[in-house]
C-alpha cells in the first residue's frame, strides 16, 4: 500500500543556481509518494530549461511576472488538489532539508492526526540559531506578524519547547508547512488579491485557526535557510505601496481588519499604519531642516565675506 501522496509546491523566479541546488537534493527524499511541483514566474535566466533538461520527474508550471509568491503557490496547490493530493507541502527553493524530512513530517502529522504542521527554520550558516518557530501577533502594538523565537539559540529555548514534539501556534511562515488537502477545500486557497506576496502564508494559517483548524509547529524537524544575518529590509516610504514589500500596507490593513480584536483595532492601525508614516515624514522634515540650516550658514558666511570685503 502506498503512503499518502505529498505534493511539494515550490515557487521560483530568476535564481537558477539556487533552484538547481535545491532540486538536486530534494529529489533524494526517502519518501516514496512525493511529487515535486515547481511554479516558475516567467524566469529569464534559464530556470525552466534547466528543470526540463535535468529533472523530468518534476512537474513544471508556468506563471506570470505578476503572480508573485501567492499567485504562483495557488497555481501549484490547485494542480495538486486536481490530482488528488492528500498532503500539500509549501517550501522555498532556498531551503535545505535532510533526506528524511518529508517522511518525518508525514509520520508526525499522521501519528497525532494533525491538519497543519510547520517546521522549525534555522539559519543555514549557523545551525542552532533559530529564524522562526512559528509566528504571532501582539495586537495593540507595532509587533504584528512577528517571528517567534527569532535569533534565539536552540539551547536558550525553554526546556518544554526543546523537548516537545509539537505545539500550537498563531501563525506560520510558509517555508516548510505540511497541510492536509481538506484544509484547502474548507477555507480556500491563499489570498492573492489582498496579499499578493508577503504575509499570505501567515493569513492562511490565521484563517484556518479562525475556522477551527488548529495549526502546530515541531521544533524537532528543521528547514535550514540561507539567510543573510546582516541584511535588513528597506523601510522607504515607497515600500508601503509596493506589492512585493513586507511593508505593503494592503495586507497589513486586511489582516488587522479581519483578525485583530475590535477593542484593539484602532490602536493597532495607529502603530502599524499611521505611526510609521508620521515617523517617516518626521525624519524627512528633520533632514530638510538640517539641509536648510547648512545652506543658511553657508549663505551667511558668503554674505559676511562679501560685506567685509566691501568695507575694506
Amino acid at each position: 500500500m502506498n503512503p499518502p501522496s505529498v505534493y511539494a509546491i515550490v515557487p521560483v523566479r530568476n535564481r537558477c543556481n539556487v533552484t538547481q541546488v535545491f532540486l538536486s537534493k530534494f529529489i533524494c527524499q526517502d519518501y516514496d509518494n512525493l511529487k515535486i511541483v515547481v511554479i516558475d514566474s516567467n524566469s529569464s535566466d534559464g530556470t525552466q530549461d534547466m528543470i526540463l533538461m535535468n529533472y523530468p520527474q518534476v512537474h513544471l508550471i508556468h506563471a506570470t511576472n505578476h503572480d508573485f509568491w501567492t499567485g504562483a503557490t495557488n497555481l501549484g496547490v490547485s494542480y495538486a488538489l486536481k490530482h488528488n493530493a492528500e498532503y500539500i507541502l509549501t517550501i522555498n527553493d532556498d531551503a535545505y532539508v535532510s533526506h528524511n524530512y518529508v517522511s518525518s513530517l508525514v509520520k508526525l502529522i499522521d501519528k497525532y492526526n494533525l491538519d497543519i504542521l510547520g517546521s522549525r527554520i534555522d539559519h543555514m550558516g549557523q545551525p542552532g540559531l533559530i529564524w522562526s518557530l512559528g509566528a504571532y501577533c501582539r495586537w495593540g502594538s507595532k509587533d504584528i506578524l512577528q517571528l517567534a523565537y527569532g535569533q534565539c539559540w536552540i539551547d536558550n529555548l525553554p526546556q518544554a519547547i526543546i523537548l516537545s514534539e509539537f505545539f500550537q501556534v498563531d501563525s506560520l511562515p510558509g517555508n516548510g508547512v505540511l497541510i492536509k488537502s481538506p484544509v484547502f477545500k474548507k477555507i480556500g486557497l491563499y489570498n492573492q488579491i489582498f496579499l499578493p506576496h508577503y504575509h499570505a502564508d501567515s493569513e492562511f494559517i490565521m484563517r484556518a485557526n479562525k475556522n477551527g483548524i488548529i495549526s502546530y509547529i515541531t521544533p524537532q524537524i528543521i528547514v535550514y535557510n540561507d539567510f543573510d544575518l546582516e541584511a535588513a529590509h528597506s523601510s522607504a516610504f515607497s515600500d508601503f505601496f509596493s506589492r512585493k514589500s513586507h511593508l505593503f500596507i494592503v495586507p497589513i490593513i486586511y489582516i488587522i481588519f479581519n483578525y485583530c480584536p475590535w477593542s484593539l483595532k484602532m490602536q493597532t492601525f495607529f502603530y502599524t499604519c499611521f505611526y510609521p508614516s508620521l515617523k517617516y515624514f518626521q525624519c524627512r522634515y528633520i533632514k530638510i531642516l538640517n539641509k536648510s540650516r547648512v545652506l543658511l550658514k553657508k549663505s551667511i558666511k558668503k554674505i559676511t565675506f562679501v560685506i567685509f570685503s566691501f568695507v575694506k
